[in-house]
């Protein structure tokens, strides 16, 4: 069938075909560079909440450690006063506190007492327990056959409120918080002390050769 429109009609009909295509061209170019720019959008999102997490949980165990660090240093200054209140008995009685009520023995030692702030309480420990300390009393010591005195070992010892951390109080009254796994191995293995299975709260000598008749379920050795 022949075309009977004029030339300019058809030029203009194809004149119109070419701007549409460009026109449809031009459309689906906006179209990729808006689905670009979303993509963009969401990746910069994305990337902006990975790094507010990471400085999130960076802060937090920043924190949580400073407050570990907190709880260790006030442990110690506990110590330190149990440590002068086991002074203070042993100037009156020429003895040390007996193991069955130590802490009761050292309570009129220790100066008025808050209850957010009980030297024999460690502020790690959320339990209903009055005491947080475990002690070993002189009379258990081994004793030192060349000096014929008590070897320095630990006299209380908080090895439980700190996770990797043991809060020491040595006989000669030095406060230190050393690595519980290093303490563990040092009172079981090198002093031969033990956990008193009856008395949580007590620690018990036991002389080299000698095999402990119950074995604690606290002990790693």
């Amino acid at each position: 069938m022949l075309d009977r429109r004029s030339d300019k009609e058809i030029l203009r009909e194809i004149r119109e075909r070419k701007e549409g295509s460009v026109a449809g061209l031009f459309a689906r170019t906006r179209r990729l560079v808006s689905l670009s720019a979303l993509s963009t959008h969401v990746i910069e999102a994305a990337l902006v909440a990975l790094i507010i997490a990471i400085v999130a949980s960076w802060m937090i165990s920043t924190f949580v450690r400073a407050r570990q660090t907190a709880r260790i240093t006030t442990c110690l200054e506990n110590l330190n006063q149990i440590g002068y209140a086991i002074q203070l008995y042993h100037l009156d009685y020429d003895a040390y506190p007996p193991s069955e009520s130590w802490y009761d023995a050292l309570r009129a030692r220790l100066g008025p007492l808050k209850p957010s702030a009980d030297p024999l309480k460690c502020g790690a420990d959320n339990t209903a327990d009055a005491v947080s300390y475990h002690y070993l009393a002189r009379s258990l010591l081994p004793y030192d056959q060349q000096t014929k005195s008590p070897c320095t070992i630990a006299l209380v010892v908080d090895e439980t409120y700190h996770a990797n951390k043991a809060t020491v109080l040595w006989y000669d009254y030095h406060q230190t918080a050393i690595s519980k796994a290093q303490w563990v191995h040092t009172r079981s293995a090198v002093l031969g002390i033990r956990r008193d299975t009856t008395h949580p709260d007590r620690f018990r000598y036991i002389p080299k050769g000698s095999v402990p008749t119950t074995a604690s379920p606290n002990e790693s050795d």
